[in-house]
């Protein structure tokens, strides 16, 4: 089964590390590209539980949200409730 998360803080960030800590390789999805190239580069979410580190090899790590929809099987919401409308309505229609 794929996995992919949208969203990037704590939640997010502690979801996507007992996946990968299993073997799990996922998709994770950020707003912010310097984000995503920080995490690549260094192993660590930059913002949140900066002291938890990744295995890179289990990250596909995007700021397409539907590049992840397509990629994935299980789609795991980990952003604020305040902002999961502004996240999920930048999804195409045919990803609906």
């Amino acid at each position: 089964m794929k996995f992919g998360i949208i969203g990037s803080g704590s939640w997010a960030t502690a979801l996507a590390k007992i996946l990968t800590d299993n073997k799990t390789t996922i998709y994770w999805w950020f707003r912010n590209e310097k984000s995503i190239q920080y995490i690549l580069n260094r192993h660590h979410n930059p913002n949140y539980l900066s002291s938890v580190h990744f295995n890179t090899t289990y990250l596909n790590l995007t700021n397409n949200i539907n590049e992840l929809v397509n990629a994935v099987d299980t789609i795991i919401i980990a952003v604020p409730a305040a902002y999961v409308a502004s996240s999920l309505n930048l999804l195409k229609s045919n990803n609906l």
